[in-house]
């Protein structure tokens, strides 16, 4: 009920992409069942639903997401290098074998086992990551703020540290 009314609100205000996770706990069956029927009646208002990678869920590492992109063929992906790195994942490994699904993008940091550092100071090696979306991906990098301290300073650190490597590629 709450989902249909999230894309009711998306089609009202003419957003293509809703963004979402795969939750935890369900069989995965069902989990399978539960995101084919979210793609389905969005795509059906003319909406795109796109899966978050994340250790916290279901749907964590690229053994997890091709499986689920065979069932459910018009799902896509809103990549996160940061959850890939923090579930062990190769960021550059996951761009080449997942990119072509990519349809929203999320730029943060992360250090294992469990931190967001501003983006630059954790394990991401984004100015390789950058050179390697260039090459497929002409959407949004979105940063997402997940660390501490001040959000907006933070957030315009990030994009400063982003469009120094964003301009000499």
């Amino acid at each position: 009920k709450r989902f249909k009314a999230v894309i009711g609100y998306a089609a009202e205000t003419g957003i293509k992409i809703v963004c979402t996770h795969s939750g935890k706990g369900s069989d995965k069956r069902t989990m399978i069942k539960n995101i084919a029927s979210a793609v389905d009646y969005a795509a059906s208002r003319d909406i795109t639903i796109a899966l978050e990678n994340s250790p916290l869920h279901s749907v964590s590492t690229i053994t997890d997401i091709l499986p689920l992109l065979k069932e459910v063929p018009k799902l896509r992906l809103n990549f996160d290098p940061a959850n890939f790195n923090l579930s062990g994942v190769d960021t550059i490994v996951a761009a080449k074998k997942l990119g072509r699904y990519f349809v929203h993008v999320h730029a943060k940091d992360s250090s294992r086992p469990f931190s967001f550092p501003p983006i630059g100071k954790g394990e991401v090696p984004w100015p390789h990551l950058l050179r390697e979306l260039k090459t497929f991906y002409n959407g949004y990098l979105v940063v997402e703020f997940e660390g501490r301290g001040d959000p907006l300073a933070a957030t315009i650190q990030d994009k400063n540290y982003l469009e120094g490597i964003i301009k000499n590629l």
